[in-house]
């Protein structure tokens, strides 16, 4: 498959995402994303993020501004609050992740038990 065909792909699912304006795709709290959407979605993201890191190292010679990063972030949070509340979970399930090994594990195994 030619790389043109990929990304001609992922714009098509890009376009189908649950009827949703990429805006509040990409930075509303609100609303849910099926999961191969939220897959989709998120590459997009963080192909930016790859593209103005490459850029930023190349003609800045340092990393990416945080002017840039803060709305990247935004987005991948908003994609996967979005996701936790496709699978019937509260936004507020994210917070775990940042308890370091416990967080992680409690939320995917708390996922596993829910089968």
């Amino acid at each position: 498959m030619s790389p043109l065909h990929c990304e001609l792909k992922i714009a098509a699912a890009l376009t189908e995402i649950a009827n949703m304006d990429l805006l509040s795709l990409f930075f509303s709290f609100r609303g849910k994303v099926r999961r191969g959407d939220f897959w989709y979605a998120s590459l997009v993201v963080l192909s930016v993020l790859a593209i103005f890191d490459v850029g930023a190292g190349r003609f800045l010679e340092r990393s990416i501004p945080l002017l840039i990063c803060v709305p990247i972030v935004w987005s991948l949070f908003a994609l996967c609050i979005k996701r936790y509340h496709d699978i019937g979970r509260s936004g507020w399930w994210m917070a775990l992740l940042a308890i370091p090994i416990l967080g992680p594990a409690w939320v995917f195994f708390g996922r596993l038990s829910e089968r």
